[in-house]
């Protein structure tokens, strides 16, 4: 995973924002930075959560950037690795320019195997993740955070990657997620996730 375009911020969300700010800008190995691509291959991402947010996501699509480098609104899934470290990342346009998006790491993840989710992931094979409501992807990619009472921290559960081959990975995952504020926030049960998603050259 090179380093994106710009990646300093004084954002407490530093490494989430990182995260998929990974995903949504061109990564820079020289002054300029590469073409970066129309559009990658599909990825599917699904779960259900219930709690003091409750719904259902899913989204079936490829990851698409302007000339500029600049994500194009839409709805997608991708992942990509660094070292051992995988990233799963998606995005769900619901109201233009603001959606849903959950990012996964796992760590010691070249194989299958599963990885125990919690807020601190210290002795591999671990994972973390985290939930967002009301992203604008705009405001990622020009480093905002997100809102305080939209970030959800996965606190406990587990990822479990199924196969890492042919340019993709697969798998499957389920949590609790905790608000980042606490209080009246709550919590949020997340079931039935799934993955299937491209692991792009480009992170």
């Amino acid at each position: 995973m090179r380093t994106p375009c710009g990646a300093a911020t004084p954002s407490r969300f530093l490494p989430w924002l990182l995260a998929l700010l990974a995903v949504v800008a061109p990564a820079c190995d020289d002054p300029d930075g590469p073409e970066p691509p129309a559009t990658a291959p599909a990825g599917k991402v699904s779960f259900s959560f219930a709690g003091v947010r409750s719904g259902s996501f899913t989204v079936d699509g490829g990851l698409m950037r302007t000339q500029a480098g600049e994500p194009v609104y839409g709805s997608w899934a991708a992942a990509g690795q660094s070292g051992d470290t995988l990233l799963v990342a998606a995005f769900r346009g619901d109201k233009e320019p603001r959606g849903t998006a959950i990012v996964l790491l796992m760590r010691s993840a070249l194989a299958p195997g599963d990885h125990p989710l919690s807020a601190l992931c210290t002795a591999a094979p671990c994972g973390q993740g985290v939930l967002m409501f009301d992203v604008n992807l705009g405001d990622v990619f020009r480093q905002q955070p997100p809102s305080l009472e939209d970030f959800y921290v996965i606190t406990s559960g587990t990822a479990r990657i199924t196969a890492v081959s042919g340019g993709r990975l697969r798998g499957s995952f389920n949590g609790t997620a905790e608000s980042f504020v606490g209080g009246a926030a709550g919590e949020i049960l997340i079931t039935g996730g799934s993955f299937d998603v491209p692991l792009l050259s480009d992170f």
